[in-house]
C-alpha cells in the first residue's frame, strides 16, 4: 500500500463503542480497527461509560457508537457527553430502525441512527460518513419525515410548564418552512428552490431547528425530573 493510500485511514479520528454484547462490540472493534481506526474505548452500558465520564473525556473521541435494544440510556449519555464535547458525533444503534427510534436519536443530540445488522463496510462507512459530517441530524430528519413532523409540532406547541416560554428555543420562518416541507416529503430539490438556498442552506436550516428539539427536550425533561 502507497503512503497515498494510507493516508486516508491515518486521518481517521478516534472511536468509543458503548455496547452490552461482548461478542458484537468486539466484532466491530476488529472491523473499524482493521480499516484504519482508533477505538479508544470500550464500555459495555451508558452507566459504564458515564461511571468514567473523565477518563472517557480524556480519550477525546471524534465519534461514539451507542448501541441500545430501544435507544433507553441514550438521554443521560449524549446530554454529558455533548456538554464535555460539543462537536462529538454520536451514531446510535438499535436493532429495528424507524421512525421513533429517528425521533429518540435527533431529540438527544445523536447525528443519525442506524441498523445493528449492517455489514463491515456499512459500519465503516456510517462511522466515516459520521466524522466526516455526511452523516447529520439533517440527514437522519430527510430519511425520517416523521421527525420532522415531530419537531415541528413539538416546537410550534407552548411549553407545559408556566415560565418556560423565555427558556424555550422558538422556530424561526426558515426552519418552519424547511420542517414543513421535509414533513411533507417534498424532494430535496423543490425544497431548494422554495427556499431560494443550495442543498447547504437546507441542511444549515435543519441543522438549527434539530438543536432546538434538543434544547426543548432537555428543559421538558429537567422539568419532568423536578416534578
Amino acid at each position: 500500500m502507497s503512503d497515498q493510500e494510507a493516508m486516508p485511514q491515518s486521518l481517521r479520528g478516534p472511536v468509543v463503542l458503548v455496547e452490552e454484547q461482548a461478542i458484537f462490540r468486539s466484532g466491530l472493534r476488529a472491523v473499524l480497527e482493521g480499516e484504519g481506526f482508533a477505538v479508544v474505548g470500550e464500555y459495555s452500558s451508558p452507566e459504564a461509560a458515564l461511571g468514567e465520564e473523565d477518563v472517557l473525556g480524556e480519550l477525546e473521541p471524534r465519534t461514539v457508537v451507542l448501541c441500545s435494544l430501544t435507544a433507553e440510556g441514550w438521554e443521560e449519555m449524549a446530554h454529558r457527553l455533548l456538554l464535555q464535547s460539543p462537536d462529538l458525533r454520536i451514531v446510535g444503534v438499535v436493532d429495528a430502525v424507524g421512525e421513533q427510534a429517528a425521533i429518540e436519536a435527533l431529540s438527544h443530540g445523536l447525528v443519525a441512527c442506524v441498523d445493528r445488522t449492517l455489514t463491515p463496510d456499512q459500519w465503516v462507512d456510517r462511522v466515516t460518513d459520521a466524522q466526516e459530517g455526511r452523516l447529520s441530524a439533517s440527514r437522519t430528519m430527510m430519511l425520517y419525515r416523521g421527525a420532522a413532523r415531530y419537531a415541528l409540532v413539538t416546537l410550534s406547541e407552548a411549553p407545559k410548564a408556566r415560565g418556560l416560554e423565555a427558556l424555550t428555543p422558538v422556530l424561526s420562518q426558515r426552519e418552519r418552512l424547511a420542517l414543513a416541507n421535509v414533513s411533507e416529503g417534498v424532494p430535496l430539490e423543490a425544497i431548494e428552490e422554495r427556499m431560494g438556498v443550495s442543498e447547504r442552506g437546507v441542511h444549515e436550516v435543519l441543522e438549527s431547528a434539530c438543536r432546538k428539539l434538543v434544547v426543548r427536550e432537555r428543559l421538558e425533561g429537567v422539568l419532568k425530573r423536578a416534578r
